[in-house]
Parts: structure tokens; C-alpha cells; sequence
């Protein structure tokens, strides 16, 4: 009897929210690919033509292959889009070194918002709401940021 109605407890507090999502179940709510916006047509990037097509295609892990043939090992756009491939197949660690790479450039907003998720993956919920906090008004993602502060919190 008693075995019962601590089991009805607890799923009503798993319905109503009160346990929370986990950190798993938020980071698939909010991880998405970014969009690939280096065009093979820009000279400066043809470097990266190959690894791109790969994450085009979705195929992360030939995507991140591709990417690490190439001797410019310091190419913001290189971090950012290997550290997304790397997210996506699991490599938490590997990402998270990218993302920390991308500190200006075009890609530095949305680097915040990818580490925040990586750090959310591999458990770091702590650090992940510093890096959500680093999200300012106008900045990519910016919505997304503080509504998922408000889950982890």
C-alpha cells in the first residue's frame, strides 16, 4: 500500500513538471543544426567545400573527417561547423574545445548558443546557464536562450 502511494506521488509530480525535464530531453528539445551558410562559390572557403557538402547532407561524421584534412586549423567557420558535426554525433568534449575557439567572427553568437547546448549534454547544467546568460538581447537565439534558463533553473 504504502510502495503504491509513494509511486501515485511521483508520477503526479513527474506530470505536473515538478521533476523537470532532464538534460538529455532539453537538449533534443533545442539542438538543431545550423544552417550551412558558406557558399562553394566563395573562394576563401573552398577549403571547407567538402566538409560542408557532408554537413549539408546531414552525414556528420564523414562532415567531420573531411573537416580535419584541412591545415588551416584556425578558421572560425572550421570550429563552428566541425563543433556542431561533433555535437551531433556524440563527441561532447570535442565540440565543446571548438565552440570555445570561435571567439569573434560571424559565427561568435551562435558559438555561445551551441556551447550552452553541449554543456547541457555532458551534464555541465551549471556552466550551461552561465553560457545562456552570456546570450544578450538581439544576440542569435536570444528567445530560446532565456526560456531555456527558465527550464534549468
Amino acid at each position: 500500500m504504502a510502495a503504491a502511494t509513494v509511486s501515485l506521488i511521483l508520477l503526479g509530480f513527474y506530470w505536473t513538471g515538478f521533476l523537470g525535464k532532464s538534460d538529455q530531453a532539453l537538449f533534443e528539445a533545442y539542438f538543431e543544426p545550423y544552417e550551412n551558410l558558406i557558399s562553394s562559390r566563395n573562394t576563401d572557403f573552398s577549403q571547407l567545400e567538402e566538409g560542408m557538402q557532408l554537413y549539408s547532407a546531414a552525414k556528420y561524421a564523414e562532415a567531420i573527417a573531411a573537416f580535419e584534412k584541412y591545415p588551416d586549423n584556425t578558421s572560425d567557420e572550421l570550429h563552428f561547423y566541425r563543433g556542431i558535426s561533433l555535437l551531433a554525433v556524440g563527441r561532447v568534449a570535442d565540440a565543446i574545445a571548438d565552440f570555445e575557439k570561435v571567439r569573434s567572427g560571424m559565427y561568435h553568437q551562435q558559438a555561445k548558443w551551441y556551447l550552452a547546448l553541449s554543456q547541457l549534454r555532458a551534464k555541465q547544467r551549471s556552466r550551461a546557464v552561465e553560457t545562456l546568460h552570456m546570450i544578450g538581447a538581439g544576440d542569435f537565439n536570444h528567445q530560446n536562450a532565456q526560456e531555456l534558463i527558465e527550464e534549468l533553473q
